[in-house]
């Protein structure tokens, strides 16, 4: 059972899950339909795009197919995501993260943007929906509450 008012702030490796059906897609899917808000970053856009084109191209999935994808996700971006713009303080914030925990720059950037969104926007908690296992421990060191979608529940 999803808490009420939880955000969520998912990362790409969570976000990719809703448009391809992999380990963790239902819970994602499910996670995102009862939450407050599910925040992502601008960057988290592209990377989604190319996971999915990437994907389709290995897999030889019909062109219509990955169109038909893709509006999915530009529609749920238009209409039911919130955009955590890369502005010089969430950039400024992930080069530390990324020295401090070693972190791959994206990850850096998605760090520090659900950080930030922590910090200036307290008055409903905010967990974290990532995948990425490195990612998910500097989350948790961090002080961020992680949720894994494809790990079991707890």
């Amino acid at each position: 059972m999803v808490p009420p008012r939880t955000r969520y702030f998912a990362d790409a490796s969570a976000l990719v899950k809703r448009y391809r059906t992999e380990a963790g897609s239902q819970r994602v899917s499910e996670l995102m339909e009862h939450a407050e808000e599910v925040l992502i970053a601008r960057l988290s856009i592209v990377e989604v795009s190319s996971a999915l084109v990437r994907r389709a191209r290995s897999m030889q999935i019909p062109s219509q197919e990955v169109f038909a994808t893709l509006t999915n996700f530009d529609d749920d971006v238009t209409a039911s995501l919130s955009i955590i713009e890369l502005d010089e303080a969430v950039m400024d914030y992930a080069v530390q993260l990324a020295r401090v925990h070693g972190l791959r720059g994206a990850d850096a950037v998605q760090l520090s943007c659900a950080l930030l969104v922590k910090r200036d926007r307290a008055e409903i908690p905010l967990i974290l929906m990532s995948s990425d296992i490195e990612l998910n421990a500097a989350a948790e060191s961090e002080g961020l509450t992680v949720v894994n979608p494809t790990e079991a529940r707890s």
